[in-house]
């Protein structure tokens, strides 16, 4: 697999000749200067089209970037107001597309403050008509860690000792399963991770982005810190 490809510019060339595409976006970690990036790293592609019907009716057109290996959802689909495909291809980096009506583009650019998926960062890939060259300048700080007023903070504490009563409970009835949602899925994924986030908040200032479900966290925390998290999760054995 060629992960090298820059497929922004390939995206970019094909909609030049395609007439029902007027406007696109490259957005998130590849727009943003201060984000991770790496060749694993997603294209997120916005596109702004006159019909969504030829985008609905099959996958047909992503045959300019290279063989299929899966796609998500399997069958093009209405996902609110925008086709969603996520593409990986046999010998090109992963693509998520959002296709969204020419309408969408317009609401972006009248939108204020600027809409929290672009505030992170964009690039514009495509801009026949001239609109999205109105859109307002990002300031990258859409998904930083956010201080929390007393009560939000009391009721995370609260919240945290609630729900660890599940896991012992799950334990005592040997229901693995259930143990593991309980620990996993809410115990450190709702209450401790946002605990940490806040701590790196307080730290730097509110200026820290744990990214998507934390998964910048270990690049963000000292060893001694990281060894202590990574103490707290359990395996298979009660």
């Amino acid at each position: 697999m060629d992960l090298t490809r820059d497929m922004a510019k390939e995206v970019a060339d094909w909609a030049t000749g395609v007439g029902n595409v007027r406007g696109g976006l490259l957005t998130s970690s590849r727009a943003n200067p201060n984000a991770y990036v790496d060749t694993l790293s997603d294209f997120d592609i916005e596109l702004f089209v006159v019909s969504l019907d030829p985008f609905l009716r099959d996958d047909h057109w992503m045959a300019a970037f290279g063989n299929i290996i899966v796609r998500d959802p399997h069958l093009p689909e209405m996902s609110g107001n925008f086709i969603e495909r996520r593409v990986i291809f046999e010998n090109a980096p992963r693509i998520d597309f959002a296709i969204q009506l020419v309408e969408e583009m317009r609401n972006y650019v009248d939108e204020e403050p600027l809409h929290e998926s672009l505030d992170t960062g964009y690039v514009v890939l495509i801009d026949k008509d001239g609109v999205l060259a109105n859109l307002g300048t990002p300031s990258y700080t859409a998904w930083r860690t956010h201080k929390p007023s007393k009560e939000e903070y009391a009721k995370l504490v609260h919240q945290f000792w609630w729900e660890i009563t599940y896991v012992a409970k799950a334990l005592c009835r040997d229901e693995f399963y259930l143990a593991k949602h309980e620990l996993d899925g809410s115990i450190h994924h709702k209450y401790l991770r946002t605990a940490i986030a806040w701590y790196l908040g307080v730290r730097d200032d509110w200026k820290t982005n744990i990214g998507m479900h934390g998964k910048y966290l270990k690049r963000l925390v000292d060893d001694r810190l990281w060894e202590e998290i990574e103490a707290v999760f359990a395996g298979a054995d009660r």
